[in-house]
C-alpha cells in the first residue's frame, strides 16, 4: 500500500511539472520540497493561476484555506492526492 502511495505521489507530481511548465515557462524541475523561494515567478498572482491550471488538470477544486495552506510542492501534492484518492 505504502509503495502505491509513493506511486500515485510521483504521478501527481509529474503532472504538476507540466502544470508548472505552463506557468513557469523557464521549464524549472519541480520536487516535493520546491516552494516560491526557488521560482522567481511564483507570485502570489502566479500563485493563483497556477492553482487555476491544476484545478482543471485535475478536474478538482481547492477551498481557500487549502490555497493559503499550500506552501510547497508537496503541499500541493498531498491535497491533489487527497481529492482524486
Amino acid at each position: 500500500m505504502e509503495k502505491e502511495n509513493r506511486i500515485h505521489r510521483e504521478t501527481v507530481l509529474a503532472k504538476l511539472q507540466d502544470v508548472f511548465c505552463e506557468v513557469f515557462p523557464e521549464n524549472y524541475k519541480i520536487g516535493e520540497s520546491t516552494t516560491a523561494n526557488d521560482i522567481p515567478r511564483w507570485d502570489s498572482l502566479n500563485h493563483i493561476i497556477l492553482i487555476k491550471k491544476i484545478e482543471e488538470r485535475f478536474n478538482i477544486s481547492f477551498g481557500l484555506f487549502e490555497i493559503i495552506e499550500m506552501k510547497s510542492v508537496g503541499d500541493i501534492v498531498s491535497s491533489v492526492h487527497s481529492k482524486i484518492g
